[in-house]
């Protein structure tokens, strides 16, 4: 049995922002056997970079909050948060499965359903397969979302009674069990993993997408891109595609960004 945890990043509801783009769901699958170990390391990372603060009732590792410094994070600097962001990675690479990803871009989009319906739908086309694939059943655990919840809930029965209704093709969903299962993120560590592998890798993509059209604008003949990127990006940009290039060395199953 493996759990497929779910939680999203960019989410503006059905407004198209142009500072946020892109609505994104991130799903971390943990075997059933891997979620203690997990559970446990997560919770004796953030001991570790940030002490008594992180012993307290509603603690949580949130990426905008560690990425920003906000909340809880104000009093640590950058590069404890840093630090804090890849052990965390690193321990999730060592536990789970697979990390996958699918998203909206909402300034694209002409669809009238709320791209959280569509980008879960999505996420379900990438794990049904991927769990399939292994003779395996998944259970899926969400970050809590009562603007969809109840949407999530009746999409997916929909999906197990007949196959999904809104993607590229249509897949019966037979390996994933009962119904989607929401929790409150400050209660659950691998949700909050979940959290901060979607935020940093929105935050990467996009910034990488950013620093490459900025790269091909430039005529020829230009510095390698190697060399162009280290020239040109702040220290906070550099550590952010570094904690990105670790996020997308543990996406293994199928992922897009529609449309």
């Amino acid at each position: 049995m493996f759990l497929a945890y779910m939680d999203e990043s960019g989410n503006t509801g059905t407004r198209a922002d142009p500072d946020q783009p892109i609505h994104l769901i991130g799903c971390l699958i943990v075997e059933d056997v891997r979620v203690r170990p997990l559970e446990d390391d997560i919770a004796a990372i953030a001991v570790r970079h940030f002490g008594e603060a992180a012993t307290q009732r509603r603690f949580e590792l949130h990426g905008a909050d560690l990425y920003s410094g906000n909340g809880v994070f104000r009093d640590f600097p950058p590069p404890v948060r840093i630090a804090a962001a890849k052990d965390a990675i690193s321990a999730i690479a060592a536990h789970a499965s697979a990390f996958g990803y699918a998203g909206v871009n909402k300034l694209k989009s002409q669809a009238g359903d709320h791209p959280h319906r569509i980008a879960f739908q999505l996420v379900v086309e990438g794990l049904q397969p991927w769990l399939k694939h292994r003779g395996a059943l998944g259970l899926i655990v969400a970050d809590e979302n009562q603007e969809v919840a109840q949407d999530l809930i009746d999409d997916f029965a929909l999906f197990k009674a007949h196959y999904t209704t809104w993607g590229y093709r249509r897949l019966p969903v037979e390996n994933i069990v009962d119904s989607v299962h929401f929790v409150q993120s400050h209660n659950n560590r691998i949700i909050q993993g979940c959290d901060l592998l979607t935020f940093f890798f929105l935050k990467g993509h996009r910034l990488s997408e950013a620093k490459a059209d900025a790269y091909n604008a430039i005529p020829d003949p230009k510095p390698t891109w190697p060399q162009w990127l280290k020239a040109n990006c702040t220290r906070a940009e550099s550590a952010t595609l570094d904690v990105y290039r670790d996020v997308r060395q543990i996406t293994r199953f199928r992922a897009k960004i529609w449309p």
